[in-house]
């Protein structure tokens, strides 16, 4: 009877597939952030939509285009028809801005 036990779960599809215990899979952790996490992160970046919307027009472009768009200095640079050294400058001093609105506005530290 024990030998019929041990062959039994020996061909179970539990021990076939590498099925582990309910405690053992718990432990898993998903790839994808929490529902909670996504929505929260979804509101942030709808606020900072909201703030870039306020800034001048030149300030959005040099962000959007090395933050959105992810173009180095040097394509900013050609771009815009100005040196390395001014967009530092622009971007510098647009971060700036955008950071006090967004403390005005009340938006934490971004995700």
């Amino acid at each position: 009877m024990a030998r019929n036990l041990a062959e039994d779960h020996a061909k179970s599809a539990f021990h076939r597939n590498g099925t582990h215990s309910p405690q053992t899979m718990n432990g898993v952790a998903s790839h994808e952030p929490l529902p909670l996490e996504s929505l929260e992160r979804e509101e942030t970046f709808a606020r900072l939509r909201e703030v870039l919307e306020q800034l001048p027009r030149a300030d959005r472009e040099i962000l959007t285009l090395r933050y959105a768009l992810d173009y180095n200095t040097g394509e900013i640079a050609d771009l815009l028809a100005i040196n390395a050294a001014a967009v530092h400058m622009r971007l510098s001093r647009a971060r700036q801005r955008l950071a006090e609105r967004l403390r005005t506005e009340g938006v934490g530290r971004l995700p």
